[in-house]
């Protein structure tokens, strides 16, 4: 439920969402100045995914997309369709929360 309520009380439909590609993990929204989505924010989403699933991995499969291409699926609590996602292989960064800032 929390899931779906960051997607559709609080994100923007420019924003992006990331999720592991086949593996169940949190989901992460990303409101990114610009909207240029850079390999660094995509590690960085990848990396903080892996944690917080608890996998081990060194690497992940990501898949993400603008937060405009999901719909919220009735009966499942934080199950998304989404479109127009695109798939790619991210190295873990162990060390990714020293990456992070907050201006």
């Amino acid at each position: 439920q929390g899931n779906d309520q960051l997607r559709s009380e609080w994100a923007k439909k420019t924003d992006y969402w990331f999720h592991l590609d086949g593996d169940k993990s949190p989901h992460i929204i990303a409101r990114i100045d610009g909207n240029v989505l850079t390999p660094e924010i995509i590690n960085l989403a990848a990396s903080a995914l892996a944690e917080y699933s608890q996998f081990d991995y060194e690497e992940v499969n990501l898949i993400y997309t603008q937060v405009k291409n999901l719909k919220g699926v009735k009966g499942s609590a934080g199950k998304v369709i989404f479109k127009k996602e695109k798939r790619i292989r991210s190295l873990v960064n162990k060390n990714w929360l020293d990456l992070f800032s907050v201006d």
